[in-house]
């Protein structure tokens, strides 16, 4: 198992159309205390996630990197993001 490979599988498909149309779905991919610091400064937390009402803007990720934190832990560096 990949485990860089699976988090940044997770990661792609949390800003897909799909994923984000489906509260089952945003449920499975975040924890309930999930924060992520936008490139703004802005804390997104899963309630903020859940709480959009209507078509969210397209946007494209990339240019991953993934720490291997240890035998329990990882976490994704900064990547670049663009919207369109």
């Amino acid at each position: 198992m990949d485990v860089a490979q699976t988090l940044i599988d997770f990661e792609m498909e949390l800003v897909s159309p799909s994923a984000r149309a489906s509260v089952e779905r945003i449920n499975e991919l975040l924890a309930d205390g999930f924060e992520e610091f936008g490139s703004s400064g802005r804390v997104i937390t899963k309630t903020d996630v859940l709480k959009v009402d209507g078509p969210l803007p397209a946007y494209e990720l990339s240019d991953f990197s993934v720490e291997i934190l240890g035998e329990s832990g990882a976490g994704e560096i900064p990547c670049q993001h663009s919207w369109s």
